[in-house]
C-alpha cells in the first residue's frame, strides 16, 4: 500500500509533482469508494447560464488525500489551519474550473488509466501554472472581526495581521475593501434586521480563511488573557456576554453568532497605548514561518484554550502551552524543567517543576481524572504550600511573557488593589 506522505522525486517542482498527484486519482470510471464531482464546464468566462456540456470525474480516495497532503506541505501557510478533507474538496473544484484544458483528451471517453496517463505534458504544464495562480495556493486574504464584550480599547490598534480597536471605530480603511457598516453593533452590516448585540471592541483578522482566522484570533486572545492581574484572570461574572464573526470576502458579507471570545471577566480588560508594543511583535510573529514563531503561537494558542476552563480543567491545557513552548522530543522532561527554570528562577527549581510535570502525566496518562485526584497533589501542597494549579497558571503566563514577548507584555495591576492592600493582601 503506497504511503500518504511519500516524497516528491528529488529535484522535482513540487507543484507540478502535485498535479501529476492529482491527475494520477482523477479517472473516467469511479473508483471504489472514491469521490466524485458532476458539473458544467466551458471556456473561462462563459457565464453559468450559457454552460451546457457536462462532465463527471471519479477520484481515488487515496490518491486524493496523498495530493492534499502534499499540497498542505508545500502551500500557503494557511493551508494547516484546513482540514484535509476541505483542500481535498478544493482540488476536485480546481479539476472542475480547469476542466476545459482536459476535455479535449478525456472528455466523452470511457478509459482504464488516471487522466495522468492520458493527458500531454504541455496540459500539465498548463495546470501547473494554473495552480500557481489558483486561490489556492496563492490567496488573498479577506477580513473577518470578532466582536469583543470585556475587552475595552482605549487607544486603536492596527498593523498587518490585525486590528483591535474601539467598536464605532470601525472604518472601512481598516477592513481594506469598501463595505457599509454600522461600526457599533454586531452584525455591522445596515441592511440586517434581525437580532443585534453591542460589542465593546472588534478584534479583526486578515487571512485567506476562516479557520485560519480563528487560529489567529485564538493566539491573539491567548496574548490578551495574559494581561488581567493573576487574581483576575480567572474570576468571571454573569454579565451577558455573545460571540460570532462576520466576514467580507470578494465582496460578499456574512456573519454568524457562536460562542462568546472571552470568557465574561469581572472586570474590562484595557488596551492602552503601552500595549501596542507587545501587539507589533505578535503582529510580525503570526506572519513568520520559523519554528520558533509556529511554537510561541501554538503556545499562546493553548493558553486561551486554558482561560475559559475550570481549575483542574486548565492544568493540563496550561502544560500543553509549555510543551509548545520549550519541549524537545528527544528530552521532554528535563527540556520543560530545564527551561521553565531557567525562565522562573530559584523559586521554582528543577525538583519543583518535576513534581508538577508527575502530575501532569498522571492526568494526561489516565492515572488521575484531575489534577486534585493525583497521588502527588499532597505531596505538592504539603512541601511548598501552594495549589499546584496557581503555579501552573502564574509559571504559564511569566513564561509566555518572557519567551514569546520579550518581558514587553506586563500584567495590569489589580483592580481592586488599594483595598486587598487595606487588608494585608499582597496584590
Amino acid at each position: 500500500m503506497s504511503s500518504l506522505t511519500s516524497d516528491p522525486p528529488s529535484g522535482s517542482p513540487s507543484l507540478r509533482y502535485a498535479v501529476d498527484q492529482l491527475l494520477s486519482s482523477a479517472f473516467s470510471r469511479r473508483q471504489p469508494g472514491g469521490p466524485v464531482t458532476s458539473f458544467l464546464f466551458g471556456r473561462p468566462g462563459t457565464p453559468a447560464g450559457l454552460l451546457n456540456l457536462g462532465a463527471e470525474v471519479y477520484f481515488s480516495r487515496v490518491g486524493l488525500m496523498k495530493t492534499a497532503l502534499l499540497v498542505r506541505a508545500v502551500g500557503p501557510s494557511y493551508l494547516r489551519s484546513l482540514t484535509i478533507s476541505k483542500i481535498a474538496s478544493r482540488l476536485m473544484d480546481f479539476i472542475k474550473d480547469n476542466f476545459y484544458l482536459l476535455a479535449p483528451h478525456v472528455w466523452g471517453q470511457q478509459f482504464e488509466e488516471s487522466y495522468a496517463d492520458r493527458l500531454p505534458d504541455e496540459i500539465k504544464q498548463s495546470l501547473t501554472q494554473s495552480l500557481a495562480a489558483s486561490t489556492l495556493m496563492s490567496p488573498s486574504a479577506y477580513p473577518t472581526l470578532f466582536p469583543l464584550v470585556p475587552v475595552e480599547v482605549l487607544k486603536d490598534f492596527v498593523a498587518d495581521s490585525f486590528f483591535l480597536i474601539k467598536a464605532d471605530s470601525l472604518e472601512q480603511s481598516h477592513l481594506r475593501v469598501a463595505a457599509q457598516l454600522k461600526p457599533a453593533q454586531f452584525p455591522p452590516f445596515p441592511y440586517w434586521q434581525g437580532r443585534v448585540e453591542r460589542p465593546i471592541a472588534w478584534l479583526g483578522v486578515h487571512t485567506p480563511a476562516s479557520e485560519a482566522a480563528t487560529k489567529a484570533r485564538n493566539a491573539i486572545l491567548g496574548a490578551v488573557a495574559l494581561l488581567p492581574h493573576p487574581r483576575e484572570r480567572y474570576q468571571f461574572s454573569g454579565r451577558k456576554m455573545f460571540g460570532g464573526r462576520a466576514s467580507l470576502e470578494n465582496g460578499n458579507a456574512s456573519f454568524s453568532y457562536g460562542e462568546p471570545c472571552t470568557p465574561a471577566m469581572m472586570e474590562n480588560i484595557k488596551i492602552e497605548a503601552q500595549d501596542h508594543v507587545w501587539m507589533e511583535l505578535l503582529s510580525t510573529k503570526l506572519g513568520e514561518e520559523t519554528d520558533e514563531a509556529r511554537r510561541e503561537i501554538k503556545a499562546l494558542e493553548y493558553f486561551y484554550r486554558a482561560w475559559s476552563l475550570g481549575d483542574s480543567e486548565r492544568f493540563p491545557v496550561l502544560f500543553m502551552a509549555l510543551d509548545a513552548l520549550f519541549s524537545n522530543a528527544a528530552q521532554h522532561t528535563q527540556a520543560v524543567a530545564d527551561s521553565v527554570s531557567s525562565t522562573m528562577g530559584t523559586v521554582y527549581d528543577v525538583t519543583r517543576l518535576k513534581l508538577l510535570l508527575k502530575m501532569r502525566a498522571a492526568v494526561i496518562h489516565g492515572g488521575a481524572p484531575d489534577v486534585y485526584d493525583a497521588s502527588n497533589y499532597v505531596k505538592y501542597y504539603e512541601a511548598y504550600e501552594a495549589d499546584p494549579v496557581d503555579d501552573m497558571e502564574r509559571i504559564a503566563a511569566q513564561c509566555l511573557r518572557q519567551r514569546v514577548f520579550g518581558g514587553s507584555l506586563s500584567p495590569k495591576p489589580h483592580h481592586y488593589a488599594h483595598i486587598l492592600k487595606e487588608h494585608g493582601i499582597e496584590a
